[in-house]
């Protein structure tokens, strides 16, 4: 539970500290394939980061160059967030039971 917390503090220790190296994870698995070029999954990527692009606020634009300039995981924070965002449609009950226990 330690260094779960020191992940999501933002906590520059947690990128050099890990149980598995960058060379041990295949991300290939992990994440599969990308959508086939030119395929309704592609266009809906593209689609969403251009929506995300074009909403974003200048709220949002600081706050993620504060994720890069701080040091902090902003994969993280941004999945973190996303997760306990109300507009979030997928209940991830442990997920967010964890992340809650993580804030303590």
């Amino acid at each position: 539970m330690a260094r779960l917390s020191a992940l999501f503090s933002g906590s520059v220790i947690a990128l050099q500290t890990s149980y598995l190296g960058n060379a041990q994870i295949d991300l290939t698995i992990l994440l599969g394939p990308p959508p086939i070029a030119g395929s309704e999954a592609d266009k809906l990527d593209l689609r969403t980061v251009l929506e995300a692009q074009q909403t974003r606020t200048r709220a949002l634009v600081k706050r993620a160059q504060g994720d890069i300039e701080g040091g902090r995981i902003a994969g993280t924070v941004i999945a973190a967030n996303m997760l306990q965002s109300p507009e979030f449609k997928t209940d991830f009950a442990k997920t967010k039971a964890e992340l809650n226990q993580v804030a303590k």
